[in-house]
């Protein structure tokens, strides 16, 4: 759930057990906004079904907000994989981690 120095994965406990995150890379790309890419994996043989989002935060840890970024669907089967990607919304974002929590989670 940790990729290098910083949290990748954060949300409800009970799916984070059965999920992890590889590849995770990010980089520089226009008017020097943050990419982020990362593969979601359920590491479990049964089915996950869970709501997930990007959050952003900034070198000194403080939250940016999107306006433009919703709470996406996710259902893994056993095993299977989730390819996601994300820009920043503003050039001063530094991290990025995915918010997972269950479909009936009030957020």
């Amino acid at each position: 759930m940790r990729e290098g120095e910083f949290e990748v994965l954060s949300g409800n406990q009970t799916i984070l057990s059965s999920l992890d995150a590889k590849g995770v890379r990010t980089r520089r790309i226009a008017n020097d906004f943050l990419e982020f890419q990362a593969t979601l994996v359920n590491t479990s043989s049964g089915d996950l079904h869970f709501q997930w989002i990007v959050e952003w935060s900034d070198a000194q840890g403080f939250k940016l907000e999107d306006p433009t970024q919703t709470w996406q669907a996710a259902y893994l089967n056993g095993k299977a994989l989730l390819d996601i990607q994300r820009v920043s919304p503003t050039a001063t974002a530094s991290k990025a981690r995915v918010r997972v929590m269950a479909m009936n989670e009030i957020k």
